[in-house]
Parts: structure tokens; sequence; C-alpha cells
């Protein structure tokens, strides 16, 4: 008898302090979007709620999206969860009356945070490896310490607010932030070293800021694969996408190029003719072409760091303008994705087989390449559920 992989979905609706309000099994659809170190979504569409039901759905109040598939054991598990922040209501032609509410990840924490800290303190500029540069800017901003007693211009303490232990991983960082928004700081160090991040629950109320060791998820892909075991060079069961094997159907691969720069002059500190300026240069794509070296400039910040000598604080402004011109080079390098939606299958089942984070295997046409899952996007109406998958390069050896 073939396995069923019809999946079931449940609400939870919670109160901003995470008290369980309602459940919900029963909706017109279902809308998520999952977005790797960013903030995520979903709208929940729901039919003929009394005003009373529509009221519990306050500011702030918590949702929780569960999904499982009897069919192949794969048990409830949470698929999303996030801050109620809208209310729709729509009378349609035929006379429903639908109510949605619609909101954001708990990575908006992040978003709703300025690094409101002054130039030159050490809250603004930081000098260290990632993760614990990361942290920082978390803890003063969000954690306990983010109070004016400790230099912030406005109290930031979040309650329920925990920031998870710093392990000092990561390559490192420099740089002055001062009054730049907080997720987007994180979300450029990230992708500076490597080093992936989440707000998640950690109580009934409760909230954790953690990074990944390195990379969130798995190595599911082809290599090193051993055909006497059938895992990978990682030890994992590999997953590979490809319309010969039934489990992908359309899709869309973008080679683009239209916004490269393979040349960053970087602008440091001082005037006119003696301001001090490097270039940094990815030559391999600078060459590509006759015409493909693309020039843009950008100033560096660099960290205010008392103490230091004289020659340390010249090396720590090479290191920045360096780091700057590498940043920007990483952020406008030549983009070869996929947007695809995949078909589940019994033996490649979104949620037990592969999640967001994971580098998979992809066949496309004539080729065969490994990518990362960066983006999730699911919508569920009518018990039809859809994925769509949005994938991206990613370094090799970043476990």
């Amino acid at each position: 008898m073939t396995e069923s992989i019809a999946p079931t979905y449940q609400v939870i609706l919670r109160t901003p302090l995470s008290s369980q309000v309602e459940v919900f099994d029963r909706f017109t659809s279902i809308e998520l979007n999952h977005k790797l170190n960013g903030v995520g979504s979903y709208t929940l569409a729901l039919e003929d709620l009394t005003d009373e039901r529509k009221n519990n759905f306050e500011l702030d109040g918590q949702i929780e999206i569960l999904r499982a598939v009897s069919g192949v054991d794969l048990d409830w598990y949470n698929e999303f969860e996030g801050f109620h922040r809208k209310s729709s209501e729509q009378i349609t032609r035929d006379k429903q009356e639908i109510f949605s509410s619609i909101g954001v990840g708990f990575n908006s924490l992040l978003e709703r945070r300025t690094i409101a800290y002054r130039e030159g303190t050490i809250k603004a500029d930081k000098y260290d490896v990632a993760e614990t540069v990361i942290k920082e800017y978390v803890e003063e901003n969000c954690g306990v310490t983010a109070t004016t007693d400790n230099g912030r211009i406005i109290d930031g303490t979040y309650p329920h607010f925990s920031i998870q232990s710093d392990f000092q991983t990561g390559v490192e960082w420099s740089g002055s932030r001062a009054f730049e928004n907080l997720l987007d700081t994180l979300k450029a160090i990230s992708d500076y070293a490597q080093l992936d991040f989440d707000v998640v629950r950690s109580g009934y109320p409760g909230f954790l800021f953690m990074t990944h060791n390195a990379l969130k998820g798995t190595d599911r892909t082809v290599d090193g694969l051993d055909p006497a075991t059938g895992k990978n060079a990682a030890g994992n069961y590999p997953v590979t996408l490809s319309v010969n094997l039934g489990n992908l159907e359309q899709g869309t691969y973008e080679d683009d190029r239209l916004s490269e720069a393979n040349v960053c002059v970087v602008l440091g500190d001082g005037e006119k003719s003696t301001r001090n300026v490097l270039a940094r240069s990815n030559a391999l794509a600078a060459s590509d072409s006759p015409w493909n070296s693309i020039e843009v400039s950008r100033p560096s910040q660099t960290a205010f760091i008392p103490g230091l000598s004289e020659d340390a604080a010249a090396e720590l402004k090479t290191f920045s303008m360096q780091q700057t011109g590498d940043e920007i080079l990483e952020e406008m390098q030549a983009k070869k994705d996929f947007t695809f939606t995949p078909l589940q299958q019994p033996a490649t089942l979104y949620g037990l087989h592969y999640f967001l984070g994971d580098r998979v295997t992809v066949q496309f046409r004539d080729f065969i390449i490994n990518k990362r899952i960066v983006g999730v996007q699911i919508r569920v109406q009518r018990d039809q559920e859809t994925i769509s998958l949005d994938v991206s390069s990613y370094t090799s050896g970043t476990q």
C-alpha cells in the first residue's frame, strides 16, 4: 500500500505572554515564508469567526503553526512561530466573512532594534571574532544590559529575552555600526563570517537568541557518497532533487550579473589627497569578459578600540578596510540561484528529509550542483499543500 504523504496542520494562538488561547484545526488557507537569517512571515485566513474569537488575536500575540505527516510517521512539529501584527477582514461575493491574521517570525525582535550607542564607544565599535561581536550587539540592544545606564540612547531591554553563551567562534570582524539597524548588521556579519543565527522560543514566555555552529542545517549533498552505506562524506543520507527522479517540478535558474561588482575601492580616514584608500578585487570574476571589471567605492567604518598602540591601530584600520571591501564583494558578486517547486515523495519529504539551511544536490537540465536552502514558502488551501524552495551557493567546507 502506498504511503500517504498528505500533511495535517494545526494552529495554536497564544497571548503576548504565551498563554494558550485557542487551537484551530480548520482554516481557509495558510501561507508561510521562511527566510534564513531574516524575518519570516505568515498569513492565516479563517472563515466566519465570531467577534470574540477575532479579539483573541492581540498585537504580538503568538502563533504556532504545527505540521504532521502521519503516513510516514512524521509527528507534530513546529513549522513556524511568530507574532500577530495585522488583522484583515473581508466579505466575499458569496458573502463569506474571512478574517486574516498576518504576522512575522521571532527574528523581527532583532529588526525592531537599532544599535543605539554613539560612535566611538565600545557598544558601537567592535573588534573580535564574529560570534562574540554578534552576541554583544544583541545583548547590548535587546538583553538586560540594553539600558541608558550602560550608555544606550533609550532603554531597549526585552522581557523574557536571553542570549546563548558565547563560544567565541568565527573569523575576526571589525567595524563601527552606531545607529544602524541591528538585524541588518547581524546579517552583514553573518554573510561575511558564514555564521547563522535565530531567535527561538525558550519558554512560555521566553525567547533565546542563538547562533548555529557555523551554518544552520545539515550537509545532505552527494559529495563523498559511499555506495556501501549510502551516506555522504558528512555521514548523512543525501537528498537529490531532480525532474528525472520525480521530486522536482517547475523551476527557475538564474545566472544574474546585472548588479555585479568585482572591484571595491575602500575609503578610509583622511581628506582629499591624504585620504587612505585601498582596493579589493575578485580578479577571476573581473576577467570573465574583457569588460567585466566593475568597480564600486565604499567608506570603511573602523572601530575605535581604546589602548591600542599606534602600530596596532594602523593594522586595525587596514584590516577594517580590507574587510569592508570583502563584504561588499561578497554582497555584490554574481548570483547563480534557483527557485523551484519540489514534489513531495516518501523518500524526499520536506520536514523529514530536508529543512531550511540544509545543503542538497540539485540536478537541473544537464548539470548537477550543490545548493543551500535559504528560503521556504508553503501555501495550504483546501487541504492542498504547495512548497517552493529558494536555494543559493555556499562556501564549501562550512558545516
